[in-house]
């Protein structure tokens, strides 16, 4: 697959960033609590802190948002939903990181990152 993925992080210049790329019609893919604060669509949701991953999903739910997404950690923790557990894929780096290797190794997009 060759579709480019949209990566919504946590940077400072977010939303400058989003208004500046306008409507993105290819999927999307949310790195921890932008998920919560992000309110279009998301695809995919990953953190490397299953932890605090239910919490974040509260808060989107919270903001109005839903929770159709696929969820992406590298362990499951109790109580929070984990849709893919990605324990061989390597975590070494940050969330956002470790949403580029899925990405690009478990879904096939390429390019994928933020914007």
């Amino acid at each position: 697959m060759t579709r480019p993925l949209l990566i919504v992080g946590s940077a400072a210049s977010l939303w400058d960033d989003l208004a500046a790329l306008g409507v993105w019609p290819g999927p999307v893919m949310a790195v921890n609590r932008a998920g919560a604060f992000h309110q279009g669509r998301l695809d995919h949701w990953v953190s490397l802190h299953p932890d605090q991953l239910g919490a974040f999903m509260a808060e989107r739910v919270a903001r109005g948002g839903d929770l159709s997404m696929t969820t992406w950690c590298q362990k499951e923790h109790a109580g929070v939903r984990v849709d893919r557990v990605e324990a061989a894929l390597d975590r070494t780096g940050s969330s956002g990181l470790f949403a580029v290797r899925i990405a690009l190794q478990r879904l096939g997009h390429n390019p994928a990152g933020p914007p």
